[in-house]
Order: C-alpha cells, then sequence, then structure tokens
C-alpha cells in the first residue's frame, strides 16, 4: 500500500474547532478472502499418517468475479500437531457435487484433495472443508474429477478478508484518553461484527485503554453497496456546549458518490459512536 502527504490544519471559528484532513485519492478496496472462525473438526479417516485431529487456523484466498463472485484460488489450513497444508488450483465445476476442488501432495500422501460443501461463499456463512487422498485421479487433469478417501473434515465461519485501502487518519482525546481513528475507501456490508448499522463506510477506532473496534459509519442513504462510492477525509468538529461547557466532538465522512461528486455524510456525535462499542472500564 502506497503511503501519500496528509496534511492537518486547525480552524478556529466562533468556539469551534475545526480539524480537516487532506487526502488523495487512492483505489477502491476489494474482498481478497475469507478467514474460517469457530473452527470445528467433524470427521477424521481411518488412514494413518499425521496427526489432523485440531486446526488452529484456516484461510481461503481468491478473487472476486461478476458471474459467480467469489472464486477460490488459495486454502491453506494450520495444524498445531503437523505440518500445514496448502492447496491451489480450485476450479468451477457445475457438475461436482461439492462445486470446487483442488489437489496437492502432502505429508505423506502422493496427493491429497481438498474441495468445498458447496461453491458459494458469504460472510458468516457455515462451510465444511474436506481433504481427501486421491485414489483415482483424473485423465484430464481435473481435479473436481478425481475420487478419494476423506481423511479429515471441518467446518467454520467464514469472516471476509478485505485489501484495506487507507483515505485518511485522525485523532483526539476524550476522557483523558487520545482516540485514533483510520478511515478506509470501501463502502462495505456489515460482516456482523462492526457495530450497529448494517453497511457504510469502514472505520478502525483505537481508543488507548478501551480497545480497538472496526465498525461501519452511517451516510444518510447516500451511497449503496456496489455503487463505487469512495472515502475521502473524515472530519472532526470539536464544540463547547452549554450548559456543561465540555467539549463535544462530532464527526463527518467527505466521499465521492458514484457520479464522481463530492458528498459529506451526516455529523454524528464521537461519544455516541464510542459509548454504543466500548463498555465503560471499571
Amino acid at each position: 500500500m502506497n503511503l501519500y502527504a496528509l496534511a492537518k490544519k486547525c480552524v478556529i471559528a466562533s468556539g469551534t474547532i475545526l480539524i480537516a484532513s487532506l487526502t488523495s485519492s487512492l483505489s477502491y478496496a476489494e474482498l481478497v478472502g475469507y478467514k474460517f472462525e469457530n473452527i470445528r473438526p467433524s470427521y477424521w479417516g481411518a488412514y494413518p499418517g499425521p496427526d489432523l485431529n485440531e486446526v488452529s487456523g484456516a484461510i481461503v484466498y481468491g478473487k472476486m468475479d461478476e458471474q459467480f463472485g467469489f472464486l477460490p484460488e488459495t486454502l491453506e489450513i494450520k495444524f498445531p500437531r503437523a505440518t500445514d497444508y496448502k492447496v491451489s488450483g480450485f476450479k468451477r465445476q457445475e457438475s461436482h457435487p461439492y462445486g470446487l476442488a483442488g489437489s496437492t501432495d502432502a505429508w505423506i500422501y502422493k496427493d491429497v484433495l481438498a474441495e468445498f460443501d458447496d461453491p458459494s461463499f458469504y460472510p458468516r456463512q457455515s462451510k465444511t472443508v474436506r481433504l481427501k487422498v486421491t485414489t483415482n485421479k483424473s485423465t484430464f487433469n481435473d481435479p473436481a474429477m478425481s475420487q478419494g478417501e476423506t481423511i479429515f473434515e471441518f467446518s467454520g465461519e467464514l469472516s471476509p478478508i478485505y485489501e484495506r485501502t487507507l483515505a485518511d487518519s485522525v485523532s483526539v482525546t476524550i476522557d483523558n484518553k487520545k482516540v485514533l481513528i483510520d478511515l478506509y475507501q470501501d463502502y462495505r456490508i456489515n460482516d456482523g461484527t462492526m457495530g450497529v448499522h448494517p453497511e457504510g463506510f469502514d472505520l478502525r477506532v483505537n481508543w488507548l485503554g478501551h480497545g480497538q473496534k472496526d465498525l461501519l459509519t452511517y451516510t444518510g442513504g447516500s451511497c449503496y453497496v456496489g455503487e463505487g462510492c469512495k472515502a475521502v477525509a473524515l472530519k472532526l468538529t470539536t464544540e463547547i456546549l452549554p450548559p456543561a461547557m465540555e467539549p463535544e466532538h462530532f464527526y463527518e465522512v467527505e466521499f465521492m458518490d458514484r457520479s464522481g461528486y463530492k458528498q459529506i455524510s451526516p455529523r454524528l456525535s464521537l461519544r455516541d459512536l464510542l459509548n454504543e462499542n466500548f463498555p465503560p472500564t471499571p
């Protein structure tokens, strides 16, 4: 990821402090893979060999296709008591009951086939992966047409991995603790872990002493997934408001819409965002 020159300036007028960040336009972020979470091994075959009783991690990398959606290219599985398994060469086969497959040599076996339980991929989906020792390999070098004995199977929930492109970074102090906020260019769907909004621009919020979270920010219905909206800057406004006369912080996202026009999201309370997503510390 290329870094860019970041300029910040503070303008003080009518009791309001405006922190504006200027950034360059960068490429749109995209889905590059899925990480398996809550992994559950569910089957072990009778073949002798490595200890595959536990999986410490699994990731499938791929690319988006206009017709079929996400297409896997490489699967990596980590085992705490066996060497890791990595396979590429997945092919989409409509006639194959499990949709996609790829094979490689692994452990003591000449050829181990990996296949998914179905060809679709989407966030929070429960996905099953099977590993098979190939007993009858296709003469057409087509993994999906090969046959084998299952030696291992596991299931897990898919969590999307995005190639995130940084648009802007700002910081402010709240309750004597610094809040660092990174704004990413992509407008995306909530995978179930990113706060209360179903979709929005991607924020990484790090409140020192409270933790770090990835959240989505509300845009007032001026953007939708797939329209190509791009975040440009994150603007923070600090006002001293009666009766408490305490500083109140607000944030807005400046972005380019699908027609290339500059837009600004509704002004929202940063305090509300923090209170909704960070539980109070004892």
